[in-house]
């Protein structure tokens, strides 16, 4: 295989509204869903002033929520047969042709910008 890597990250962008959507998808209680709105509500909103969107880099917590986000993506792009790893928000994809690398590239950012109102950074 010929990799192709290309290397994404979106932490500063994480929309509070889709990260507090997400966790109550997953809430089996009102409780958890009382929880999820104080931590998207509150805490994010008083570290990123504001603004409604990123969440902070480095602390645990921010690692799961940032897992939680985006497991629709990974859902993506394995069902386009991609090749990928994952840490936190930082995706490397691996791919055995450039034109395959794109086709996945454009598909991504187009989920991406839809889903999640997430712009596309490409780094590296």
């Amino acid at each position: 295989m010929l990799p192709w890597p290309t290397s994404l990250t979106f932490n500063p962008r994480i929309y509070h509204h889709r990260l507090e959507n997400v966790i109550q998808a997953s809430a089996r209680s009102q409780r958890s869903i009382d929880v999820a709105r104080v931590l998207v509500r509150k805490y994010l909103s008083n570290i990123s002033g504001r603004n409604n969107y990123g969440i902070p880099i480095g602390p645990n917590a921010s690692r799961v929520l940032a897992e939680a986000v985006l497991i629709d993506v990974d859902a993506g792009l394995l069902s386009d047969g991609a090749d990928f790893i994952r840490w936190v928000d930082d995706y490397t994809i691996f791919c055995k042709s450039e034109v395959k690398a794109q086709r996945l590239l454009f598909r991504l950012s187009e989920h991406l910008f839809t889903n999640h109102s997430l712009p596309f950074y490409i780094e590296g």
